[in-house]
């Protein structure tokens, strides 16, 4: 009896241990597959690779890198664990159907998702490239992220529906070469809870890699740049606008606010010559019922207000109004049409109408008598 009781309370305490640790096992997966379902999402995702044209003919078909192709790998890895369909798709052809979750592979160069995200929502993260070697880096804040031999970064993204105000959840995951692609996906499939510690809504955290060795050696303790990435650029960053001012430059001075003491001489000088020279010009011509009496129009200064596509329609007006209008009317009188000249004469039948040859003209021989015979030159007979 003592030994069953024994053999009894073996096995309870057998099953309770084995039940201690599947519930901590079950915990731990719970915890972890919890912070991976709050990355990839709970039903389905829409997973965007990266598209790269041939070096050779450019085939609209693009390639992926191994790299690339290894880091898209732990993603729908890290789907399968937790249940999550994933529906894979290129750069530039997303379906309208697509899920609402999106997770995005690759860099900005290579993926059109990526470059969206990151200038729509990222405005503290920029791309520099040196004019010179044409190698690209990423400043965030006061640091740069540049590539070496020994050391190249990741990158990882979220970005919540509270920041964006878009219905799903984006995730971004890339680095600065293809090694650090690939390790962006292994760190997102692997670390989970450690970008959950980072922030439960949206981050953006750098990991360093160490290329040498693989893109599986990397550090696990993450960069949070969180604030500085989604915060605007402060100071020399600022972009020059179209008035070719940038940082550095001195600001416009308001509308109805007092020019510096310096400059109000100078602008007194000239506004009083520009009067001087008002005064002494010649007044311009009064236009009657719309149309100018010069033959040219005169010039006119631009309305407050207009376009240039408005001004530039006046002025063609003005010029067809001078062209079609050489000499008005003036105002009160009637134009009279001047009179015609008389019609030349009907030349008898059998006479030429041809215009008599040049030269002096002859005089026609004078006649003795007051007859009208038209020939003089006919004898007359004696009385």
């Amino acid at each position: 009896m003592a030994i069953a009781e024994e053999l009894i309370a073996g096995i309870i305490s057998s099953v309770l241990a084995v039940l201690l640790v599947e519930i901590y096992l079950w915990l731990r997966r719970r915890y972890r597959q919890r912070a991976l379902r709050w990355l990839v999402g709970t039903d389905t995702v829409s997973v965007i690779t990266p598209v790269y044209p041939w070096a050779e003919n450019a085939h609209p078909a693009g390639l992926l890198t191994t790299y690339d192709a290894i880091g898209l790998a732990h993603v729908l890895e890290a789907c399968n664990r937790v249940g999550t369909v994933p529906v894979v798709t290129r750069s530039g052809e997303s379906a309208e159907n697509s899920p609402l979750d999106v997770v995005a592979i690759g860099g900005p160069s290579g993926n059109q998702v990526t470059s969206t995200f990151l200038k729509a929502y990222c405005p503290g993260f920029e791309i520099i490239t040196d004019p010179v070697t044409g190698q690209l880096s990423y400043r965030c804040g006061d640091r740069v992220f540049t590539r070496s031999d020994d050391e190249t970064f990741a990158f990882i993204v979220r970005l919540s529906p509270r920041e964006t105000g878009l219905p799903g959840t984006a995730l971004i995951a890339w680095g600065h070469s293809a090694v650090a692609t690939a390790s962006a996906g292994y760190y997102l499939a692997k670390y989970p809870s450690a970008l959950r510690k980072v922030g439960k809504g949206s981050f953006f955290v750098a990991i360093s890699v160490r290329g040498v060795l693989g893109y599986r050696s990397f550090d696990t303790r993450p960069t949070d740049l969180t604030r500085t990435a989604f915060a605007p650029p402060v100071g020399g960053s600022r972009p020059v606008d179209g008035a070719g001012t940038g940082a550095g430059s001195s600001p416009a001075p308001a509308v109805g606010s007092a020019p510096a003491v310096g400059a109000a001489s100078a602008a007194g000088s000239v506004s009083d010559s520009v009067l001087d020279s008002d005064a002494e010009r010649e007044p311009e011509p009064r236009r009657r019922f719309g149309r100018s009496s010069r033959s040219t129009p005169a010039p006119r200064s631009p309305a407050t207000g207009r376009s240039r596509v408005a001004d530039a329609l006046d002025d063609v007006r003005a010029e067809t109004s001078a062209v079609t209008t050489a000499d008005p009317t003036p105002t009160g009188t009637i134009a009279v049409p001047p009179l015609a000249a008389p019609a030349a004469p009907e030349p008898p039948p059998g006479e030429s109408s041809s215009p008599p040859p040049s030269g002096p003209a002859k005089r026609p021989p004078r006649r003795t008598s007051g007859t009208d015979d038209p020939d003089p030159d006919r004898t007359r007979k004696p009385k």
